[in-house]
């Protein structure tokens, strides 16, 4: 006669669950991180610095300083450029010229200047400058220019052939 072995349920169902904890376990496994896309400031809407009580009050005394430097015409200005090929006309086998578009224009102190300048160069080839200006799909630049005046250098409009040569290259030359 065959002998029955008798057994707990309810050790069994904890052996069960045991099974089953250990084959949930969670294997580690690598985190891999995902770039995210570049964030590009707004150039036109700097954030504000939080600035010290001292800070307010030097700036505060200064505004006089920069009145009478912009009504006399002393003052620095920074400005930025960008740099567009314009067709001057069919003129010579045609011939083109640079257009200066102002995008953004301060007046600073002799002492900012060259610190602002930098700045401004970096963050505005970031997000205006794309092509090649002497390629025939064309492109665009960025120049920052130290002057006397806001916008000093910005093109009014096409200029006529005869006096401007200097300043224009002939079409031929475009790639």
């Amino acid at each position: 006669m065959e002998k029955v072995e008798q057994i707990d349920l309810f050790e069994a169902l904890e052996k069960i669950e045991e099974q089953l904890a250990a084959a949930m376990k969670p294997v580690p496994t690598r985190v891999v991180k995902v770039a995210s896309p570049p964030v590009f400031p707004d150039l036109n809407n700097p954030p504000l610095p939080n600035k010290t009580l001292l800070q307010k009050c030097i700036d505060t005394l200064l505004w006089p300083w920069h009145l009478l430097t912009s009504l006399f015409g002393l003052g620095i200005w920074v400005n930025v450029y960008t740099v567009t090929r314009g067709f001057g006309g069919r003129e010579n086998g045609g011939w083109c010229y640079l257009k200066y578009e102002c995008e953004h224009s301060v007046q600073v102190g002799v002492w900012e200047v060259a610190a602002i300048q930098k700045y401004w160069e970096t963050q505005y080839k970031i997000s205006h400058k794309w092509g090649d200006l002497c390629s025939r799909r064309g492109g665009q630049e960025v120049v920052v220019l130290i002057e006397k005046r806001r916008a000093a250098s910005q093109t009014a409009g096409k200029p006529l052939f005869g006096p401007t040569v200097a300043h224009t290259f002939p079409y031929s030359l475009v790639k």
